[in-house]
């Protein structure tokens, strides 16, 4: 069962998206599998998914930040005739 199961440890808080995607990507298909064999229940399910969407939308957004960071960044270095 995915919340007992040994191979299953905490994320570490530093881990790109796509290291957490590819995470996911393993766990919710587990899950699925682990509901057709009832060995969990169908919220508890609907519980991962849901949290792996708040997960996503978290790795989502500070990608987003990060690009702004870097465009910001990279229009300090501009001579101020090319800014706008």
């Amino acid at each position: 069962m995915i919340a007992s199961s040994p191979e299953v440890v905490p994320l570490p808080v530093q881990r790109t998206g796509r290291e957490i995607l590819r995470d996911l990507l393993e766990i919710l298909p587990r899950a699925v599998e682990e509901v057709l064999a009832e060995e969990i229940k169908p919220q508890q399910a609907q519980a991962a998914a849901t949290l792996a969407r708040a997960i996503l939308a978290l790795v989502e957004q500070a990608e987003l930040e990060e690009r702004v960071s870097a465009i910001e960044a990279r229009l300090q270095t501009l001579p101020r005739e090319g800014r706008r």
